[in-house]
């Protein structure tokens, strides 16, 4: 007895489980009414519909609304007379092959980018623009430039996939995560910026764009899944920011006009194939927190020539990884791990240790000009001041100095302090400084002129230690900088150039007198003495020493 009430209940449990649900058919297509819920299912009626579709969000039965939150599995299968179809904001999953064979499409119209961004779609055959290939906000608009509305947080799976009408992508801040097949094969596809907010990149989410020619990706990223990127042909510079910790299977694979790329340290694992047939790429650059690289992962890169690569504890890597004629550099001292971890290259050569500062050497004199090919750091240098030319006022003949501490590199510096040696650390800096000084990072052939400018080099002349008018061109030694003035702007002086340094306002120091003052002409009450470091006197010096008096040297004893 006890299993014949058991036998019915369970005959009669899915009878009770459908109790909530209706069927009906409403112009022409077919609805499952969940009578609880409100929301309905639609399904092609009993003939098959063709031409323009457009599903309504809400349809009524027997007097009560019901909103349209879903199309069914198999909905509108093989109907290949639909030209367009509507999908109403309310539609929220869309199921298996609901559009599958519907070869007509040319058109889907979607009032609500946001709500379409959030449709479970149940795979490709999922999404009717599968086959129309073309997004519409309206019946006449088709949307190319595409900007992922505010308030969106996620793009499902297979959301614009197959759509190569788009020819542009811009996702916003407020998106965290792109979905799978997100944008796969979007072929009419140029450019891609995805900012700062995004975290994950989901698989093949932008596979087979093939018309990609920019890629943006913002900080916060911190996943490229795989075949993220695949098949895209076209890009030729590639930017991973330092937020991605992992890098896909076949997430690049086939970027065939890539030629360089550096993976960024933070990086730990670089998936199989990741790489694979950059045919174009010449240079890798791999950082020391790589703790994995998949198998031939730079497999087909047949143009490749160097690799640099600062793991300091190589691991085994496969042997199709690399597999070309390649010359590895390796950090200082790894030479022979990375000849047990089977990194089979051409060559194997060594680096060396990265600098972390710069020496130089004030002579007895005291200044110096100088330049450096590293940003620098000058602030806590006891003994030692670094300044740029900041101004020049030609009615004064000044030049003004400006003490500095961040320094980029290039710089041409005006160096002062005790003599000996120092050692300047380099740091970064995104410091950008105006400067009369110009900065040599390689020996150069400077004129007496350039263009509308006069040069002058830091010598020991007539004048001791100072500026002089370069008299003929020829070499300025590397790590040097030379002075460049408006021409116009010297020859108009009456008392030569000057020197003033911004936080020594008294000090001044004699460079150079374009025209000399005649001594016949005045009286020597009248005269004007500069000392040694520059200071004014207006007639005869009192005290014995050296003195300049219109732009020679005279002794006073």
């Amino acid at each position: 007895m006890k299993k014949n009430i058991l036998f019915f209940l369970l005959a009669l449990m899915p009878l009770l489980a459908n109790a909530e649900s209706v069927e009906t058919e409403i112009d022409g297509l077919k609805y499952t009414l969940n009578t609880e819920t409100k929301e309905a299912s639609v399904t092609k009626g009993t003939n098959e519909p063709t031409g323009s579709l457009v599903i309504p969000s809400t349809v009524a039965y027997e007097g009560v609304e019901y909103k349209v939150t879903r199309i069914g599995y198999n909905a509108f299968k093989n109907c290949s007379g639909l030209t367009s179809v509507t999908i109403p904001e309310g539609v929220t999953s869309i199921g298996g092959y609901a559009f599958q064979s519907c070869t007509g499409l040319t058109k889907v119209i979607v009032p609500d980018i946001a709500a379409w961004c959030n449709i479970n779609f149940a795979s490709n055959y999922s999404n009717p623009l599968y086959y129309a290939h073309h997004l519409y906000s309206d019946d006449n608009t088709e949307i190319t430039d595409l900007v992922i509305p505010e308030g969106v947080i996620s793009i499902s799976n297979n959301a614009f996939s197959s759509c190569s009408g788009l020819t542009s992508v811009t996702i916003p801040e407020g998106v965290t995560s792109i979905g799978d097949y997100a944008f796969q094969n979007c072929t009419g596809l140029t450019s891609v910026t995805i900012l700062e907010g995004v975290t994950s990149i989901g698989e093949c989410a932008f596979s087979g764009c093939e018309g990609l020619t920019e890629v943006t990706i913002s900080e916060g990223v911190t996943s490229i899944g795989k075949f993220a990127f695949s098949e895209c042909s076209s890009p030729t510079e590639l930017t991973i920011p330092s937020s991605v910790t992992s890098i896909g299977d076949f997430a690049f694979d086939h970027w065939s006009g890539l030629t360089e790329l550096t993976i960024p340290e933070g990086v730990t694992s670089i998936g199989e194939c990741a790489f694979r047939w950059c045919s174009s790429l010449t240079e890798v650059t791999i950082p020391s927190s790589v703790t994995s690289i998949g198998d031939a992962a730079f497999y087909f890169c047949n143009n490749l020539m160097d690799v640099f690569c600062y793991i300091e504890s190589p691991f085994s890597i496969d042997y199709y990884t690399f597999r070309y004629p390649i010359t590895l550099y390796v950090p200082y001292g790894t030479k022979e791990a990375y000849v047990r971890a089977g990194w089979d290259f051409k060559e194997i050569i060594e680096m060396e240790p990265i600098p972390t500062d710069v020496p130089l050497t004030l002579s007895s004199a005291g200044v110096a000009t100088f330049a450096s090919t590293h940003d620098l750091n000058f602030a806590g240098i006891d003994g030692l001041k670094a300044y740029i030319a900041s101004g020049f006022n030609p009615q004064t003949g000044k030049v003004l100095l400006t003490p500095v501490e961040e320094v980029p590199a290039g710089t041409g510096l005006f160096l002062k302090g005790k003599a000996g040696e120092y050692t300047i650390p380099i740091e970064e800096t995104a410091m950008v400084l105006s400067n009369l000084l110009v900065g040599l990072t390689e020996e150069t052939v400077v004129a007496p002129t350039t263009g509308t400018n006069t040069n002058f080099i830091l010598a020991n002349g007539s004048y001791g230690v100072s500026f002089y008018t370069l008299s003929e061109a020829g070499p300025i030694a590397a790590g040097k900088a030379y002075l460049s003035l408006p021409t116009k702007s010297v020859q108009s002086l009456t008392n030569g150039i000057t020197l003033e340094f911004e936080d020594e306002p008294s000090t001044t120091a004699i460079t150079e007198y374009t025209t000399d003052q005649s001594a016949s002409a005045q009286s020597s009450a009248a005269r004007t003495y500069f000392t040694l470091d520059g200071r004014k006197i207006v007639g005869q010096p009192t005290q014995k020493g050296i003195y300049v008096l219109n732009g020679k040297k005279v002794v006073i004893k």
